[in-house]
């Protein structure tokens, strides 16, 4: 009951002396029971939704235009009325913890519903693609799982019939490799599922969690068991020679084969995602494209090729050292030479493993875009002409095509103020503009539409139209050229009181208005800020930019 009085009260006070701010257009439908046709004849300007990057842009109105003309239609008894009974008994039915300002809810749509009912709905996303494009790395994870199942079968076939330490070495890492295949394809999915209220940045660095993961098992199965296993064999007294080598050779090289096909499905993938994420560069002593995949895989961004990349080479590569063991086996007649191979095969296993689990481990820290990349961004914003400079400059990259970017923004008042006093002097050009036409119209003739539309009926919402930073400025520069003319008598009122509180209700509300338009003239500022920006970093899917100005 007091919380209700309490909002009554304010109400009533904004009625009777309404701030110099703008709002909504479904706030002021909501707030003082108008309709969109009430609204049609006063001024405004567009802005940008604050929660869909996509979404239409919200009307901005003037609050003291808006009272004026609800005051004109329904009386200040009428809207005190709608308030207590139609207001906040309708803010009461929202669910608890359903708080309309947090990510996962949205109040009341800004340009559909009805005129004077309240509805909370359930948030659209920001986007409406998944979280993180997981085309990335799938193909290769597919390609890899295919390869491995066949060769572990038939590695699982050759070392039961010969015993050989290559074959079992071959046949934990191939083992390992198929129930790490497994697990990142089912994780891969779920990565792709769309952020929702209890994930709003996605569910991208299930990449990374689902890779480290991974990465730990088959260090563990395909590296360390077959390091240990082939030690001690090495303290035995007598190591017997494996007899059968046609078999185990063979295996090898459809191995090296069939390896070799995913380490060029993941080849293909890291040369078109190192182009699009500008990672590594063609260098003249390596042929073909191995320079950019070199340094792709020490800076880019996705885990998952990576790892199949350098998984299925360590394959290939342990074919060949395998197919060595054997050779010298049967050379030396000894079997001393196969376990050494194994060792080696599991030891080059534990390595990748290692480079891996390193890379995902940064991954999940929290790793920030290229250091030359983040200084051509400030570099980029700084020639802003409302930029003075930037500070604490962070950057962090979630998934694969999600981008963070936070920095302490110095603006340049001079700059903004300049161009809201240029902007009204080409005003003339833009006669055709919706917001300068609804800027000439008078309160009397919006009241008396008001009056005729509450007789007649609701009647469907103009078409909506796009963010203009053009015609907000020149709306917003009308206005100031509006209160120029009051600030002479407002300075010699002020310079006629000798008393600090009257100097301070002399000037108040001229400098209310002139700081509401500045204001409005920064935000506009701060959003061209973030067009760049997204303009920039255009290879991301998702950009989450975090601007405060300082």
């Amino acid at each position: 009951e007091d919380e209700d009085q309490r909002a009554f009260q304010e109400f009533r006070r904004t009625l009777q002396r309404p701030e110099q701010r703008y709002v909504r257009g479904s706030e002021a439908r909501r707030m003082f029971a108008l309709t969109r046709e009430d609204l049609s004849m006063l001024s405004f300007f567009t802005k940008e939704s604050p929660y869909e990057a996509q979404n239409p842009p919200f009307r901005q109105y003037q609050l003291q235009e808006v009272v004026k003309l609800a005051l004109h239609k329904h009386g200040e008894e009428g809207l005190l009325k709608h308030f207590w009974s139609g207001v906040l008994p309708a803010s009461k039915r929202l669910a608890p913890g359903n708080v309309p300002q947090l990510y996962g809810h949205l109040g009341e749509d800004s340009e559909s519903g009805d005129d004077l009912s309240v509805r909370y709905t359930q948030k659209k996303y920001w986007y409406n693609s998944p979280s993180t494009s997981t085309v990335e790395g799938r193909q290769s994870v597919l390609q890899g799982l295919r390869t491995n199942v066949a060769i572990c079968s038939v590695k699982s076939g050759v070392w039961v019939m010969t015993g050989s330490h290559v074959v079992f070495a071959d046949l934990m890492h191939s083992f390992a490799d198929v129930a790490n295949y497994s697990y990142r394809l089912l994780e891969l999915s779920r990565s792709s599922r769309t952020r929702d209220a209890a994930h709003p940045y996605g569910y991208a660095p299930l990449r990374y969690i689902t890779a480290d993961r991974s990465f730990v098992f088959l260090f563990f199965v395909g590296g360390v068991c077959p390091v240990i296993i082939g030690l001690r064999e090495l303290l035995t007294s007598h190591i017997p020679v494996c007899d059968h080598l046609i078999a185990p050779a063979i295996v090898f090289l459809a191995s090296a084969v069939l390896e070799g096909a995913a380490v060029k499905a993941a080849y293909h993938e890291i040369v078109s995602q190192a182009e699009k994420e500008q990672v590594g560069s063609a260098v003249s002593w390596l042929p073909l494209n191995f320079g950019r995949v070199f340094g792709y895989l020490r800076e880019g961004r996705d885990v998952m090729s990576t790892a199949t990349f350098t998984e299925a080479s360590s394959g290939v590569l342990g074919a060949g050292v395998g197919l060595g063991g054997l050779w010298a086996s049967w050379y030396l007649q000894s079997g001393v030479p196969d376990v050494g191979c194994s060792i080696v095969m599991g030891a080059l296993v534990c390595g990748v493993s290692s480079f891996l689990m390193r890379k995902s481990g940064d991954a999940l820290l929290g790793r920030t875009l290229p250091s030359w990349r983040v200084q051509a961004l400030v570099s980029r914003l700084e020639s802003h002409p409302a930029v003075c400079s930037l500070y604490d400059v962070k950057t962090e990259i979630v998934g694969t095509d999600t981008v963070r970017f936070k920095a302490e923004v110095q603006f340049n008042s001079h700059a903004i103020t300049e161009r809201l006093l240029q902007a009204g002097l080409r005003t003339s050009t833009a006669h055709g503009s919706p917001i300068l036409a609804a800027e000439s119209q008078p309160i009397a003739a919006a009241a008396a539409a008001a009056a005729a539309c509450a007789a007649a009926g609701a009647g469907a919402m103009p078409s909506s139209e796009v963010p203009s930073a053009a015609a907000t400025y020149a709306t917003l520069s009308k206005r100031l050229q509006r209160t120029l003319p009051e600030l002479a008598s407002v300075t010699a009122q002020s310079s006629a009181t000798t008393e600090a509180r009257g100097r301070v209700t002399a000037t108040s509300p001229w400098l209310c208005r002139n700081n509401d338009l500045f204001y409005e003239a920064l935000v506009w500022e701060l959003k061209d800020v973030e067009r760049v920006l997204r303009a920039e970093l255009g290879d991301f899917k998702n950009v989450h930019i975090d601007l405060e100005p300082w």
